[in-house]
C-alpha cells in the first residue's frame, strides 16, 4: 500500500539515510515483507545506472546478505519466502531471468540460498541465523536484523508477556557483535527492523547509545493521535480501522509518543531554561499539579525519568501574541479542564488556547545589558528574602544611581513602588544594631514573571534567594493564555521526548504533557511493583527523628565479565507500624576500598551496624576491611548476612516486598531514581541488586518498640488493697497492725487463764 508503506520503502532505500538504519513499526504491518524480504531481493538486483553505488556499492547478484532473527527458524522462514518469490513471482522472473538459478544445482535451502552469480564464496546470497547462533568464517555485505526480540506467551493464560531481561541482553549482545561479520567495515551496512516489546529493549539501546543510526517510526494513526474519532484518522483503515485498533489496544497495547525539536526550551526547577536536547534523565524541571480550577493548581519540582528521540514531521504554531513554537502536530498541551466531560490535554488546533506558565521571549542586547545591570544592583544593594525584590538607594546620596535604576526599570517595563526608610529604623546584624539611615527602596512588582526574567537574563548571584521565594508560593501555575492562529508543516527532523514524575512539564513557557504512553510495552498484570505506591520524600527532615537504622551491603563480584554488577550500600529502618524508611542509598561499581569508605559513611551518619552478605564478604572485602580498621583505629560493627541457599532465593526475597509496597509502607527520597527504576521494571529490570538489599532487610529488621507509659492506679480501690495485703502476707513483716493485734491476742489469752 503506497500510502502506508511508501515512506518505509523510501527510508529503506534512500542513500542519504546512511549505512545504519533502525525502523520501528507496529505488529502485522508487513515490515518483514517490505524490508527483510523486499529489500533483500532488491539488493540482489543490478544497479545498472549506479544510483546506489555510494551507499550500496555491492548491490547486485554477488551480494552476501545475512538475515538474523530471534531464533533461526524464524530467519529460515524469511529465506523460504524469498525463495518463493524467485520461484513463483512471474514479474520478477521475467525481468531478471539471468539471475534465476538451477535450483537442483545450487544451494537452495531455507538456511542458505544462492541465486545465479559469478562470485564463488562460502556465503550464500541469503543466509539465516538466530540470536545466539554463529556463522563461522563467513562475512557479509549487508546484515538485516528482524525482531531480534519477541514476546513469549504465558503457558496458562496464553497472554503475551514482555521478554525477559536475559532475552533482551542476548539480543543486544548479538547486535553489538554483528559488525564483526561485515565483509568490509567501511562499506557494509546494517538494518534493524522490529517492534517495541520492552521499556529497555534493543530499540531503546540503539536510540540511546548508537548515534550513528538513523531512526524511523510509524504510528497506527495519522499524526499519532489516540484515541481516534473515526476510520479517517487511522493510517491503514483497510486493515486497522477504529474498531480493530481499539481491540488491539485493549488486548496488546500500543505505543505512541509526541515530541519537540532539539531547541525547545524546557523550564528547570531553578527557573532557567535548557534546550530539550540537553535534558538528561535525573534532571529536575518544573511541573504542575492539576487543580479543579486553574487558580488552584501549583508548580511542583519533578524529575525527568525518560528521554527519547526519533525522526518526525514538525509543525510551526503561530500564536496570537506573535510568538511561534515548534513541535510535532500530535503533541498534547494542557487545557486546564480537568472535569469528567473534558480532556486535560489536547493537541494544538487553530482557535484553541495554550496555557501559559511563564511568558517566554527573547530580548535584544540593550535589554540584556539592562538586566545584567539590574542583577548587579540586586547583588550589591538588593534583597529578596520575604517575597519581593527590593533595591535600596539614596536619592540624596547617589542621585545618578537612583535615576539609573528608575530608567532601567522603565525600559524593561518592570513595575515598582517606592518605600521610604527613615533614620529611626534599625535591624540586627551579627548581634549588632545597624541603623538604616535615610534613603528609599525600589520594591519590584510583577511577581513570578519578573523574577524568572531577572534570573534568566541577569543571572544574579542571589538567584537562589529569588528561586526560594517562588517555591515558597508556587500556587496559581497558569498565568495567561495564548490562542493558536495557524499551524503549518515545518519539515522533518530529529525530535526529542521527555517524561517526568508528574506527567507534565513546561516547554516554550506553556504547560504541556509528558511523552505519552497509552500502554507500556508490557501487560498490566505483569507489573509487580507500582511506583505510585512508593512514598517519596524531599529530604530527611520528613523522616522519623528517633528511627533505628541498619546498613546492608550487597557486594558485586569483581570478576563479573559483563560489567553490569554493582555494589549497593543501603541504610534502612522499620518503624512501629512496619513501614520501611530508606534514608540513604549508594549504588555503583566501586573498588573494595571505596565500598568500605562508603559503608563507614553510612555507619557514622546513622549510627548503624553493618550487614554484609557472607560469601561475598569473604571473597571481596574481609581482608581490606580488617586492614582499614587496623590502620585507622576506627572499628565498626560488622555482621555477615547468612547465605540463603534456597532455590531462586533472590526473587523470593524480592517478592516478599510486594505487600509492603502495595500497602504504601515504603518510604524513600525522590533522588533514589535507581531504586524506582528497578521497582518499575521488575522482573525485567537490568539489575535487581537494590531490591535484593530491601529483601534482605526484612530478615534483620524488627519494628521499633514503643515504651508504654506506667499505668496510674488508685491505691484506695478494693482490688489494690487486696494486692497489698497479699504482698505483706508473703513477707516477713506480715499483715498491717500485726504488732498491735498481737498484744490484744496475748492479753485475752492471759485473762482466760
Amino acid at each position: 500500500m503506497p500510502h502506508v508503506h511508501g515512506d518505509l520503502c523510501h527510508f529503506a532505500t534512500e542513500p542519504s539515510y546512511g549505512r545504519f538504519r533502525q525502523a520501528t513499526l507496529p505488529r502485522s504491518w508487513f515490515k518483514t515483507w517490505v524490508w527483510t524480504i523486499g529489500k533483500s531481493i532488491w539488493l540482489t538486483l543490478p544497479d545498472e545506472l549506479g544510483l546506489y553505488k555510494d551507499i550500496y556499492p555491492y548491490k547486485g547478484p554477488n551480494i552476501r546478505i545475512l538475515i538474523a532473527s530471534n531464533v533461526i527458524d524464524n530467519a529460515a522462514k524469511m529465506i523460504f519466502k524469498i525463495k518463493q518469490e524467485w520461484m513463483s513471482n512471474e514479474r520478477l522472473r521475467a525481468a531478471f531471468p539471468e539471475l534465476i538459478p538451477d535450483f537442483n544445482k545450487t544451494r537452495w535451502s531455507d538456511h542458505v540460498a544462492e541465486i545465479k552469480r559469478s562470485l564463488k564464496a562460502t556465503e550464500g546470497t541469503y543466509t539465516a541465523v538466530g540470536v545466539g547462533g554463529s556463522v563461522i568464517s563467513q562475512h557479509f555485505d549487508h546484515v538485516i536484523e528482524d525482531d531480534l526480540i519477541y514476546a513469549r506467551k504465558d503457558d496458562f493464560t496464553g497472554q503475551e508477556l514482555m521478554p525477559s531481561q536475559e532475552d533482551i541482553d542476548n539480543a543486544i549482545g548479538w547486535h553489538k557483535l554483528a559488525q564483526s561479520l561485515f565483509s568490509n567495515p567501511k562499506e557494509s551496512c546494517l538494518d534493524n527492523v522490529g517492534t517495541r516489546w520492552a521499556p529497555q529493549d534493543l530499540v531503546y539501546y540503539i536510540r540511546k547509545f548508537e548515534k550513528q543510526y538513523r531512526c524511523f517510526e510509524i504510528a497506527v494513526t495519522r499524526e499519532a493521535v489516540w484515541p481516534i474519532v473515526d476510520d479517517a484518522q487511522a493510517l491503514w483503515p483497510e486493515r486497522f480501522n477504529k474498531t480493530v485498533l481499539e481491540q488491539v489496544c485493549g488486548a496488546q497495547g500500543m505505543r505512541m509518543f509526541e515530541c519537540f525539536p532539539a531547541e525547545t526550551p524546557i523550564l528547570k526547577s531553578d527557573f532557567t531554561y535548557t534546550p530539550i536536547k540537553d535534558i538528561k534523565v535525573g534532571d529536575e524541571v518544573v511541573g504542575f499539579s492539576n487543580g479543579k480550577e486553574k487558580s488552584k493548581g501549583k508548580l511542583i519540582k519533578v524529575t525527568v525519568n525518560l528521554v527519547e528521540c526519533s525522526l518526525k514531521e514538525v509543525v510551526k504554531i503561530t500564536l496570537a501574541s506573535g510568538k511561534t513554537i515548534r513541535c510535532t502536530s500530535d503533541h498534547p498541551w494542557y487545557t486546564g479542564r480537568c472535569d469528567k466531560t473534558h480532556k486535560a490535554y489536547l493537541p494544538a488546533e487553530v482557535g484553541r488556547k495554550l496555557l501559559q506558565v511563564h511568558n517566554y521571549y527573547n530580548i535584544d542586547n540593550q535589554d540584556l545589558l539592562d538586566y545584567k545591570y539590574l542583577a548587579g544592583l540586586i547583588d550589591g544593594e538588593g534583597a529578596c528574602n520575604h517575597g519581593s525584590i527590593a533595591i535600596a538607594q539614596s536619592k540624596n546620596a547617589n542621585p545618578d544611581v537612583y535615576v539609573s535604576i528608575a530608567n532601567v526599570l522603565q525600559r524593561l517595563n518592570i513595575p515598582y513602588t517606592m518605600a521610604t526608610v527613615n533614620a529611626n529604623q534599625t535591624h540586627i546584624l551579627h548581634n549588632k544594631v545597624i541603623r538604616r539611615g535615610f534613603g528609599e527602596t525600589f520594591v519590584l512588582s510583577g511577581g513570578r514573571q519578573v523574577k524568572i526574567d531577572i534570573i534568566r537574563f541577569g543571572n544574579p548571584a542571589k538567584s537562589h534567594r529569588i528561586v526560594n521565594t517562588i517555591w515558597n508560593k508556587p500556587h496559581g501555575s497558569i498565568r495567561g493564555y495564548d490562542e493558536v492562529v495557524s499551524i503549518e508543516p515545518d519539515g522533518v527532523e530529529q525530535v526529542f521526548a521527555i517524561g517526568t514524575t508528574s506527567g507534565n512539564y513546561v516547554a516554550w513557557g506553556y504547560a504541556t504533557k509528558n511523552t505519552q504512553y497509552l500502554n507500556r510495552p508490557r501487560a498490566t498484570e505483569d507489573i509487580v511493583f507500582k511506583k505510585e505506591y512508593v512514598n517519596q520524600h524531599e529530604s530527611l527532615q520528613e523522616y522519623p527523628i528517633d528511627m533505628e537504622y541498619k546498613t546492608i551491603v550487597d557486594l558485586a563480584g569483581w570478576g563479573d565479565s559483563k560489567g553490569t554488577a554493582r555494589n549497593v550500600i543501603l541504610t534502612i529502618g522499620m518503624d512501629e507500624k512496619h513501614n520501611l524508611w530508606v534514608p540513604r542509598l549508594d549504588v555503583g561499581r566501586m573498588t573494595p576500598t571505596e565500598v568500605i569508605h562508603k559503608y563507614k559513611e553510612h555507619s557514622r551518619q546513622f549510627k548503624t551496624k553493618i550487614y554484609i552478605e557472607e560469601i561475598q564478604y569473604q571473597r571481596a572485602v574481609s581482608h581490606f576491611s580488617r586492614q582499614e580498621m587496623e590502620a585507622t583505629g576506627e572499628w565498626f560493627q560488622q555482621e555477615r548476612l547468612p547465605y540463603d541457599g534456597r532455590k531462586d532465593a533472590k526473587n523470593l526475597r524480592i517478592r516478599a516486598l510486594e505487600p509492603i509496597i502495595t500497602n504504601g509502607a515504603l518510604h524513600i527520597l525522590v533522588s533514589m531514581r535507581a531504586l524506582l527504576e528497578e521497582l518499575e521494571f521488575y522482573p525485567y529490570s537490568k539489575t535487581v541488586d537494590i531490591l535484593d538489599c530491601l529483601g534482605y532487610a526484612l530478615k534483620i529488621l524488627r519494628p521499633k518498640t514503643v515504651s508504654s507509659a506506667p499505668v496510674q492506679t488508685n491505691p484506695f480501690q478494693m482490688g489494690e488493697i487486696e494486692k497489698e495485703l497479699k504482698r505483706h502476707a508473703s513477707s516477713a513483716a506480715g499483715y498491717p497492725f500485726d504488732f498491735q493485734l498481737g498484744h490484744l491476742r496475748g492479753r485475752s489469752e492471759h485473762t482466760s487463764i
